[in-house]
């Protein structure tokens, strides 16, 4: 079975699904990726990858991704199209109305409408109507957490709706754990993700300057960056350390080597930082949106803190070392019985085969 999978914009979590689906498919399926050329290197394990000519968002792109859907379609002759992210159903809709009959499967990796935090705003009403109701051209939809098949269901979502979370692979062998430099009761707390409103960073960071002033031991280590231009961070408080973007092959040093892993974001479907903080044995404190406290087990594999700048700090000042060191056992299990790409590969494989078969998605 061919899938050619179908997207506007590969940066981030979608890329990250990407090589999942390229690294660990289920016996019998071939993954073609079409995607914008510039966003090919963020692949590391496809080998079938189709691109188009990048530029920015908009009627141009938009464009641009559905000629080149349509040219991949008679070349490759796909049995499955699967569309990604929310731009990618402008795609489904183009593949419906030229004729397109076979299976559609179509993945929001995070439904625009759960970055409303008042869902009776007017922009929030329309979002929901627009992928509430396109995304039921599709043969089914995959969520990829809790948060997204919540969602679905309470604002009942067109079309078969099925729930797999993200996965992730197994750490890397050999993953340093001495990476920052420090004393032994040093507490090293990283963020990883994007400078933008969604991740929570501007929440993060004053939150992290008040509980240094109290425990000076505290140190934050920033992976990321700006992906909109004209953007930039505010001043880092003091015992900030700004890296940038890391290589995948070197991300796992840095989560081997953090205490706790810090994910203050306003909203998700299910953030790749999370299992793979767990597959090194980090905890995660996470903030209590999205239900992301579903994702780890609190008082274990993590912890929970309402989303604000008080309430962060407070979570920040008790922190303690040997705690959170003897919290890296049950992050590990936390990762082995829900994230692992062994138990991803067995339900994908399932998903298909009810696809393909007309059945329900249950």
């Amino acid at each position: 079975m061919k899938v050619l999978h179908i997207c506007e914009t590969a940066q981030g979590g979608v890329a990250g699904c990407f090589d999942i689906h390229a690294a660990y498919a289920p016996s019998g399926v071939e993954n073609v990726f079409l995607l914008p050329d510039s966003h090919a290197r963020d692949l590391q394990h496809a080998r079938r990858v189709l691109g188009y000519v990048s530029g920015q968002r908009g009627v141009g792109q938009i464009w641009r991704m559905v000629k080149a859907m349509r040219a991949a379609i008679r070349a490759e002759r796909p049995e499955v199209l699967f569309f990604h992210s929310s731009f990618a159903l402008l795609a489904l809709i183009a593949a419906r109305l030229t004729g397109w009959r076979g299976p559609a499967v179509y993945c929001a990796h995070g439904w625009a409408a759960g970055r409303y935090e008042q869902p009776d705003q007017i922009w929030a009403r329309v979002i929901r109507l627009i992928e509430g109701q396109l995304c039921g051209l599709a043969n089914a939809t995959l969520n990829i957490g809790p948060a997204d098949a919540q969602l679905a269901r309470l604002h009942r979502y067109r079309g078969r709706h099925l729930w797999i979370d993200n996965a992730t692979s197994p750490p890397r062998k050999g993953a340093r754990r001495d990476l920052f430099d420090g004393g032994p009761n040093d507490v090293n707390l990283l963020f990883v993700g994007r400078f933008d409103h969604q991740k929570g960073l501007d929440i993060l960071l004053p939150a992290f300057a008040a509980a240094r002033r109290l425990r000076p031991e505290l140190h934050l280590h920033i992976v990321g960056d700006s992906v909109r231009k004209g953007r930039c961070l505010p001043p880092l408080p003091e015992g900030t350390t700004l890296h940038g973007w890391i290589s995948p092959r070197d991300i796992d040093d840095f989560y081997a080597s953090a205490d706790a892993v810090v994910l203050p974001s306003r909203w998700e479907g299910l953030p790749l930082v999370i299992p793979e903080a767990l597959r090194n044995g980090t905890p995660v404190l996470c903030s209590r949106r999205s239900q992301l406290p579903e994702l780890i087990e609190e008082g274990l594999s993590g912890s929970s803190f309402e989303l604000g700048v008080a309430p962060l700090t407070a979570c920040l000042i008790t922190l303690d070392k040997a705690d959170l060191r003897a919290r890296r056992g049950a992050a590990m299990a936390t990762y082995r019985a829900r994230f692992t790409v062994e138990r991803w590969r067995q339900k994908i494989a399932g998903f298909y085969t009810q696809v393909m078969q007309g059945a329900a998605v249950q």
